[in-house]
């Protein structure tokens, strides 16, 4: 009670006394969220450039707050990705950005739609071979075997494509 004064903070200052406007403040927050999520999914240096520069073009520099920012980062995220030929889970990139897969393959099409890009195929058989190889279920089978099923698997996954199971054309 006895001691000296304290200083009001108003929300928007900081304690030079320099005042930063809503849409400097808005735009510091998205550069955090953007940072923060592109750090969880693990991007290069190069591929958080291209993400950023891709959400600069579509928001016009705006950005934006909510919770769909961090999922319209994901899908930029996630389309900058595949579009580099890289493996990146929908589901890896839905739990990042706390969403439904759902929600965020619909904001992905929106901003493939938006960039008029077309993204490449996605290559299941790759990513059988990645699983199989980098699953840490499989760490202690010996190489010899895991040759075996890596060989037996794409067989049946190149036999699930041809027969159009994993698309859904002409159902079992």
């Amino acid at each position: 009670i006895s001691g000296p004064a304290g200083t009001y903070v108003r929300t928007g200052t900081s304690g030079s006394g320099n005042n930063y406007s809503y849409k400097e403040s808005k735009i510091y927050k998205a550069g955090v969220l953007i940072d923060d999520i592109l750090f969880k999914l693990n991007f290069s240096v190069p591929s958080i450039d291209e993400v950023k520069k891709m959400i600069v073009t579509i928001t016009e520099g705006e950005y934006g707050q909510g919770d769909w920012f961090s999922i319209f980062v994901g899908a930029c995220a996630y389309v900058v990705r595949r579009k580099n030929g890289n493996l990146l889970p929908m589901t890896d990139v839905a739990a990042v950005v706390c969403c439904d897969t759902y929600e965020l393959g619909r904001m992905v099409n929106r901003v493939v739609s938006f960039l008029d890009w077309k993204l490449p195929e996605f290559d299941i058989v790759y990513l059988y071979e990645t699983t199989l190889r980098n699953s840490p279920s499989f760490s202690c089978i010996e190489a010899e075997k895991k040759e075996v099923m890596l060989k037996q698997g794409v067989f049946l996954v190149q036999c699930l494509i041809k027969w159009f199971v994993t698309t859904g054309r002409r159902p079992v």
